[in-house]
């Protein structure tokens, strides 16, 4: 869900010319170069019938047995950015779309971190608006900037306690982190560029919609 949403957000590049289609010709809104998703369970091999101290008495077991923890890391490069020119072009009024042109060797990306970028993303100052009746420079999709990505981190601890000798009735206690460094997923920059009034071209304005700061459920289960 995170994922879509991002992708929604970015947008998928508009046409400028819908004659010689090829000039659209770009990376894909959806690209995603880099994405690893790591699940697992893990049942701590401590107690009665584990690896670990399997002569203990039945009070401590209670204790120290039956422990396990398991959990989802997730990390993934963010999408492309798309960029549109704001400024009027009447291009526009015959169906055509308009995106900014490029200015020639202006280095792109912004400088710092994630969190030192939110007020300029990228650099802004690359992108002008293209004269009248023409078609800008940037690609449909750019293919060298991009949102934030995903660094989310899924994890639970449980302890089972059984009420028979057979184990097969007993409860399991829970205790459930979602995101939990708390980290935060941007949302893409404002990406209209060239009108006296935005202020906010390049700037992060938000979160991602659909992404939360960290969660903490507890649960208990009989089985």
């Amino acid at each position: 869900t995170d994922t879509l949403t991002a992708w929604l957000e970015t947008g998928v590049g508009n046409i400028q010319d819908n004659n010689p289609l090829h000039r659209a010709r770009s990376l894909s809104s959806q690209d995603v170069p880099q994405r690893l998703v790591i699940s697992y369970v893990v049942d701590v091999p401590v107690g009665q019938g584990k690896h670990f101290f399997p002569q203990i008495s039945n009070k401590l077991n209670r204790i120290v047995g039956n422990w396990g923890f398991d959990g989802v890391a997730t990390l993934q490069r963010g999408f492309p950015l798309v960029f549109s020119n704001g400024q009027s072009n009447d291009v526009t009024l015959f169906g055509a779309g308009s995106r900014p042109n490029l200015v020639p060797s202006c280095h792109k990306p912004g400088a710092g971190d994630k969190r030192e970028r939110l007020a300029g993303w990228f650099n802004a100052a690359c992108f002008a608006a293209p004269a009248d009746f023409t078609f800008g420079t940037e690609p449909r999709v750019d293919p060298t900037l991009r949102s934030d990505g995903i660094s989310n981190i899924d994890v639970a601890t449980f302890k089972r306690v059984f009420l028979d000798e057979r184990d097969r009735v007993g409860f399991e206690f829970r205790v459930e982190f979602f995101n939990l460094l708390n980290r935060a997923q941007f949302a893409p920059p404002n990406g209209i560029c060239c009108t006296n009034n935005n202020a906010n071209f390049g700037v992060v304005t938000s979160t991602n919609p659909g992404t939360n700061p960290r969660l903490i459920q507890f649960a208990t289960k009989l089985f």
